[in-house]
């Protein structure tokens, strides 16, 4: 038989994936941008720029599902 876990425990595991997600985004634009907008034959001020537009949704996301656990 399967056995289901609490709907809440699927929302933490869910905003510890986002979180993680998050965090990469943060370590590849420190430490990687210059080389992807190389290969992208861009500005490394444009990948950052996306990849900081990418972090603002996703704390967004973070914060309307941490409101909705209220």
């Amino acid at each position: 038989p399967v056995v289901h876990a609490p709907v809440a425990e699927y929302k933490v595991v869910l905003i510890v994936i986002v979180c993680q997600g998050a965090a990469l985004l943060a370590v590849i634009k420190i430490h990687h941008a210059a080389e992807i907008a190389e290969r992208l034959n861009t500005t490394k001020r444009n990948v950052e720029s996306q990849l900081s537009l990418a972090l603002k949704e996703i704390r967004k996301v973070i914060s309307c599902f941490l409101v909705s656990l209220l």
